[in-house]
């Protein structure tokens, strides 16, 4: 499925590959599709009509460069159980999600509710593909001990499709200002 997203570079970016690949590596699982790209999700559809990247443009445009913060590794229980590193919901990163959502709605087919501005969690995927609690258990006791400090730059909108079954980057817009507005 196609998704509204931005994506996550530099050294939070590396730290993201480096765990897929430590999962993948000592757990034996894929814990990311082939050629996966570190990301948050604002909003996923089954399709977007046409006129979604014109506005996504003109939004990235408008719109200021902030940082967030990346805390350890967290689960979302349920079928299937995801295994996530969580974001820190701030007022600027709630702001944009919810701008991006109603931009990316206006031109969606079957929008996933998960990604609702009040059921959003912000957060950098994982693994999600045959996870068991022993696998949650075992990833959080790889990954903790080397869990740096890790701080993220907001600065575009993306559009990633999933359907090829990796990642499949359609579209990449920068935000208006390379300087960083603090969350």
């Amino acid at each position: 499925m196609p998704g509204v997203v931005s994506l996550i570079e530099g050294a939070a970016g590396e730290y993201v590959v480096r765990a897929w690949e430590l999962l993948s590596r000592e757990l034996g699982i894929q814990a990311a599709p082939p050629g996966a790209i570190p990301h948050v999700s604002y909003h996923v559809a089954g399709e977007y009509a046409p006129g979604l990247l014109d506005r996504l443009a003109f939004e990235a445009a408008c719109t200021t460069p902030f940082a967030v913060t990346i805390t350890g590794p967290a689960i979302f229980i349920g079928e299937p159980l995801v295994l996530y590193l969580a974001v820190t919901r701030s007022g600027a990163l709630s702001r944009l999600q919810a701008s991006a959502w109603q931009v990316a709605e206006s031109f969606a087919d079957e929008s996933a509710g998960y990604w609702l501005e009040a059921r959003w969690v912000p957060h950098i995927t994982l693994a999600m593909e045959g996870l068991t609690p022993d696998f949650v258990a075992h990833a959080h006791a790889l990954l903790l001990p080397g869990m740096p400090a890790l701080s993220a730059r907001i600065d575009n909108f993306a559009l990633l499709d999933e359907r090829t079954g990796g990642h499949e980057l359609l579209a990449r817009y920068a935000f208006a200002s390379q300087k960083v507005q603090e969350a």
